[in-house]
């Protein structure tokens, strides 16, 4: 299969990328420079003279978050260029965007200085005639004198497949020679998938999208063990997805760590369960990183400890079933900038904390647990202090780039490009590869060719729900996705070869549709689920309980209430985010003796917050409607008596949950010896029990010995007027269930 090239045919590993000629600016003929103060100005942009040492006749004061200024650039011919910008920083270190043409090229960083100097952009595309640069104010105050441009020269950046792991697994090797071969020539197709409850549960609705719209697959699948914690987490079965993406669908899979600490520190003791709202990532937390490492005895040390003694031991899963893994911890650290910008607790206390919080994590999970599955990836910006917060090349295998610059129905289909080629100058001397990990909208490929902003691979964050973004459907253009995914420059699942063997050998990787092949050995035989059956997983002090789909109005559960329990409570709680806010939503349910309860969803005991009962009825109101849509909760059990007397919780188990389908029956459960108000005993109860229940009283009809039992609602022995005066109650919503009711 013949690919297109960029300027041509490449060596294996050979990156094209573009440059400035080896002489200075100002001495160039080429170069050229255009005056900020012939451009235009919005807001309290002002030109100025006073600041000595620039260029032209002035320069512009660019004060205020979301001013513009603009300057016209005119060139011959369209193709690629050196932008510069001449500037003067002289309230401090400042951050601000950059557009060229109207699109959004992501940020720009200047250096505190007294005097005017030049800061390197980037290479960007421009075309011929006039284009136009403009400077959007973030954080303002500073002095912009002019835009230089020069034609870009094409050099060439070998780039490595050594992992910096000596031990590093054969598969890992294996990947990493294949990330290499491909690097320059390819790009490789990814897509993050949702995290648990997303889509009710669904995590392939992503996968599903991108199949039905481009009929490809995207070959990298992004996961993330975010939630295996001590605080409120689970096995929401990302180890198990990885697994099967890998070695059932020969997919690669790279893995985030958004992982979870305390809100609040004082008190806390390694252990504690937490609620989910008090549990963050965010840098809103008095956990301080920089004691993990300073004081060993310290919450923050024992709870990183305990996180990472987790992480180990599904990612020795993984090792243990020959699943290499991209790996990419403590993502994004420098946030929006220097050493304070950092939205993620790992970066709160700078760099030198930060880049020392890494090796330790590398040193615990390769040398203390002896993984070597993996390959490092550290997610990088182009800032003036981007390189303070660098590992180093020895603990470091790709450099990650996440790209957010486009808008709701305005995606921004630019590659970049002068971001990548940053990177490349930053870090491709020690021969990294360098990958778009995240991204809201993904750049266009002709766009990505043309301007040789080979990335390595992209990963587009998942669809949104509540609220939250939605950057497959309104991020994206679907014409983009399809020749994206359709075009031959592009790495799909199907045309991944066996990687985990993959031998580097220097020649051209030209990728075929590969057709699975049967499995040597037959699969051994399983029982199929019940239908509407969930998945059941023990967890401390609570069940696991995913269900195959989605649970509408009401479920079923199986509890075992022994030999001795008379009456058992307990919980089925779920999560539902509401405007970026995680709600935790409580549903009770009731037994007096073993067999299946119902819980009825549309009537949750309460909506919590953190540990605050929401009062606000619009958004119990939506808590309600969301919690019908997931598939997973925790089913907890909360009291426990004998005869009135309290007893042990632990005597009562959940030993099944179930959605009680049309194709099952009746809407009590056939199995159950009982079921309460049912006279007529025809599986539900409504009027004509009562009916029946009082012809029979009256002795102008009968009951059946099972209608007799269902009658006998307060259990006094017989049916009486008192248990059909109930049973009409019920039925009228003056009470809300039936005393002893167990399955209606």
């Amino acid at each position: 299969m013949l690919r297109k090239k960029l300027a041509g045919s490449t060596v294996a590993c050979a990156m094209l990328f573009n440059t400035l000629l080896a002489v200075p600016f100002g001495v160039t003929a080429a170069e050229t420079k255009f005056e900020f103060e012939d451009g235009t100005q919005t807001g309290s942009a002002t030109v100025l003279s006073e600041q000595k040492g620039f260029s032209g006749t002035g320069y512009v004061f660019l004060q205020d978050n979301a001013d513009t200024i603009s300057v016209t650039v005119t060139v011959p011919e369209t193709g690629m260029y050196e932008l510069n910008i001449g500037y003067a920083a002289i309230y401090g270190d400042k951050i601000q965007g950059l557009e060229i043409n109207g699109a959004n090229q992501g940020n720009v960083s200047f250096a505190e200085g007294k005097t005017f100097e030049e800061v390197k952009f980037g290479t960007v595309k421009l075309e011929k005639g006039d284009n136009t640069v403009t400077i959007v104010g973030s954080w303002g105050w500073t002095l912009f004198d002019y835009v230089s441009i020069a034609p870009a020269e094409i050099a060439k950046l070998e780039c490595s497949n050594k992992l910096c792991d000596p031990k590093a697994s054969a598969e890992a090797q294996g990947l990493m020679n294949y990330m290499a071969t491909v690097y320059g020539d390819y790009i490789v197709s990814g897509q993050q998938e949702i995290y648990a409850n997303g889509h009710g549960g669904n995590f392939e609705w992503e996968f599903d999208y991108l199949l039905d719209l481009t009929g490809k697959s995207p070959a990298i699948r992004g996961f993330d063990f975010m939630n295996y914690n001590s605080l409120y987490g689970w096995d929401d079965g990302t180890t198990d997805r990885v697994i099967d993406w890998v070695n059932e669908k020969g997919g690669i899979a790279t893995a985030s760590w958004h992982i979870n600490v305390p809100k609040e520190i004082e008190g806390y003791s390694v252990g504690d369960k937490v609620d989910w709202g008090n549990a963050t990532y965010s840098n809103q937390t008095t956990f301080s990183p920089s004691k993990i490492l300073s004081d060993p005895e310290s919450i923050e040390a024992k709870y990183f400890d305990n996180a990472v003694e987790l992480l180990a031991a599904e990612l020795t899963k993984l090792q243990d079933a020959d699943v290499p893994l991209l790996f990419r911890p403590f993502h994004e650290a420098e946030g929006s900038g220097g050493e304070t910008g950092s939205w993620f607790w790992w970066g709160k206390d700078g760099s030198a904390t930060y880049k020392a919080l890494w090796k330790l994590l590398y040193e615990k999970l390769t040398e203390e647990y002896g993984l070597h599955n993996l390959i490092w990836e550290f997610n990088s910006y182009t800032y003036a202090n981007s390189k303070n917060w660098y590992p180093g090349d020895e603990y470091v295998d790709i450099i990650g780039y996440d790209k957010y610059n486009g808008a709701a129905n305005k995606p921004n289909e630019s590659p970049i490009s002068s971001t990548f080629f940053n990177l490349v100058d930053m870090y491709g001397g020690s021969g990294k590869m360098v990958a778009l990990t995240e991204c809201d909208t993904v750049p266009a490929i002709d766009a990505m060719l043309e301007e040789g902003a080979y990335w390595s691979y992209f990963c587009p964050w998942y669809e949104g729900e509540n609220g939250s973004p939605l950057f497959l459907t309104e991020y994206n253009n679907a014409d983009t996705l399809k020749k994206l995914y359709q075009s031959e420059a592009v790495i799909t699942l199907d045309e991944l070869p066996d990687y985990k063997t993959y031998e580097y050998t220097g020649e051209e990787f030209v990728p075929e549709p590969t057709t699975p092949t049967e499995p040597t050995d037959p699969p051994k035989p399983t029982e199929p689920p019940k239908e509407g059956h969930a998945k059941l997983t023990e967890e401390t002090g609570y069940v696991q309980i995913v269900f195959p789909e989605a649970v509408g109005e009401a479920v079923y559960l199986v509890v075992d209430l022994g030999d001795e329990i008379s009456y058992a409570n307990g919980g089925l709680g779920g999560g539902v985010e509401i405007g970026g806010e995680y709600y935790w939503v409580n549903t009770p349910w009731e037994a007096t003796k073993s067999g299946a309860v119902k819980v009825d969803m549309t009537k949750p005991l309460n909506v919590t917050l953190g540990t605050e009962v929401v009062e606000d009825e619009e958004i119990i109101a939506k808590a309600i409607e969301l919690i019908q849509k997931q598939t997973t909760f925790q089913g907890q059990i909360w009291w426990a008596d004998i005869d009135g007397e309290a007893a042990n919780v632990g005597d009562v188990t959940i030993t099944d949950a179930y959605l009680l389908t049309a194709a099952e029956g009746p809407t009590v459960d056939p199995s159950d010896d009982v079921a309460y108000g049912d006279a007529d005993d025809n599986g539900k109860v409504d009027i004509l029990d009562i009916i029946v229940l009082n012809k029979a009283l009256l002795g102008s009809g009968s009951l059946s010995d099972q209608g007799a039992k269902n009658a006998d609602v307060d259990k006094d022995g017989k049916p009486s007027t008192a248990d059909s005066l109930m049973i009409m109650k019920f039925l009228v919503k003056l009470i809300d269930k039936l005393p002893y009711e167990s399955n209606n």
